[in-house]
Formats: C-alpha cells, structure tokens, sequence
C-alpha cells in the first residue's frame, strides 16, 4: 500500500485496461421500406477486466435501448427507423463506445429496399416472371395482376428498362 502511495504522489499511475473486441466488427444492415430495424451487438473484454461504460450514436436513426454497460461483456440492443426512406437509399452512421476512459467506433451501414414480392415461396421481379407463373397457375397470375403488388414489379421494371430514343426525323 505504501508503494503505491509513492507511486501516486510522484505521478505514477499504473491502471490495467480492458482490451475490447466488438463483435461484429461493422454491421451491414438491410431493411424494408417504413420499418422498424431491431438488432444487437457484443462487447467483450478480452483479458477479463471489467468495463463500464457508455453507447452513444452519432445517426438521429439509430437507437439505443440501454446506453450504459458494465462487467467483462455486454450485449447493446439497438433499432433503426427507415420511415420516409425509399430503396437505394443508403444511410452511414456510427457507434461510440466510451469505455475505461477509452474511445471505440462501431460503424454501421443500413441500405434500404423495397419488400419483395413472392407467390409459392418464388420471388416475382419482372413481367416476364408473371407470364411464367400465368402458364404454372393462371389464377395466382391473375390475383397478382389485380393486385397493388403488380404495379410495384411494372414501377421497378420500368425505371430499369428506360433508355433513351434518338429524336425522329
């Protein structure tokens, strides 16, 4: 106790130190439009010694639902809001772990698409999809026509096959 009294008063100070992993190491998250992303991440102190600690985001997005974490691991529970995102929209943000007077970054990256649609299990994308399954099962074919669902594969395959026409003379 002595030395270590010494050691304080010449300015010594010696503090083991967690060395942290974060599982996973970056998160790749896909989502729907106007829906709600919930998902988790790890922290762990690889030599055993006890963290305390804070998770902040730096994305209005992203939520935390407990911030702080203490003990040798912990699991941090997030969700992301996509409401008002539309597909191809790609949204970066970050995690900040302050942790034993140490500071981590956990970076994220969601990408936004819209649902697909599926009849039996098999995904429809094209109208070329929908004649294939109208030779297989006309009335599915037929309900997916009459459907909104339709019009969202004939929105998507249209932007798709857009091209421009030279002018005619």
């Amino acid at each position: 106790m002595q030395r270590k009294m010494q050691e304080l008063a010449a300015g010594v100070f010696v503090q083991d130190v967690p060395h942290v992993k974060l599982t996973p190491e970056r998160l790749n998250i896909e989502a729907l439009e106007a829906e709600t992303i919930q998902g988790s991440f790890f922290i762990e102190s690889m030599n055993q010694i006890s963290m305390q600690g804070i998770v902040l985001s730096d994305h209005p997005r992203m939520q935390i639902h407990k911030a702080e974490f203490s003990g040798t691991s912990a699991e941090i529970s997030y969700e992301f809001h996509t409401e008002g995102l539309v597909e191809g929209d790609i949204q970066k943000g970050n995690f900040v772990l302050i942790c034993n007077k140490n500071e981590y970054t956990l970076s994220f990256v969601v990408s936004i698409h819209k649902p697909q649609v599926t009849v039996d299990g098999e995904v429809v994308k094209s109208a070329m999809d929908v004649a294939v399954l109208a030779r297989r099962d006309y009335e599915k074919a037929y309900e997916l026509f009459s459907s909104d669902l339709f019009f969202t594969i004939m929105e998507k395959e249209s932007k798709e096959c857009q091209f421009d026409m030279p002018p005619v003379k």
